[in-house]
């Protein structure tokens, strides 16, 4: 018998999270953050086509954990590094938050664990930005409610990508 968990995962990353949602226990729900860069021209900086564009191979994605930059890669996983281009127009990268990030209880709220977790995404040798998350989590429940991108409130992840435009030299 096939185990349904994975692809169960795989559909509920790509919800979003309120808290009239009561999801089913052990799942993760908005846990992931879909983004465009562009330039101050709005143009795609994940295209390859676009001067000084991002290449998605050179990309990586830390953790703050115990107060050290832990980069994420799992070899056995589809998005080893948590990271995935999406190929729309413009393209967006797809960042998966998982409960590994999960480090920073600071509170309760109607009996849900609420949290702030760091990110670092290094899109260059030169540029790396910091994502901060806060999320939610009840019974094995994991939810991501707020995204701030160097320090500017984003939103909370849903089917419309973030947009964040890079100030390049």
């Amino acid at each position: 018998m096939k185990k349904l968990l994975p692809l169960f995962f795989i559909l509920s990353a790509f919800m979003s999270c309120s808290r009239d949602n009561v999801p089913q226990s052990g799942t993760h729900i908005g846990a992931v953050a879909e983004i465009s860069f562009l330039n101050q021209n709005h143009e795609d900086l994940l295209d390859t086509l676009t001067p000084g564009s991002f290449a998605f191979d050179d990309m990586r994605l830390y953790y703050l954990k115990h107060d050290k930059k832990v980069e994420v890669y799992d070899p056995h996983m589809d998005a080893p590094r948590d990271l995935r281009l999406i190929k729309a127009t413009p393209k967006r990268l797809w960042i998966g938050f998982s409960t590994d990030t999960v480090e920073g209880v600071i509170g309760e709220k109607d009996g849900n664990k609420i949290g702030v977790s760091i990110a670092y995404l290094q899109l260059s040798d030169a540029v790396t930005d910091t994502i901060k998350t806060e999320w939610e989590s009840q019974s094995g429940n994991f939810c991501i409610t707020k995204v701030w991108y160097n320090g500017e409130l984003l939103g909370q992840p849903g089917s419309t990508p973030f947009k964040v435009i890079k100030n390049q030299e």
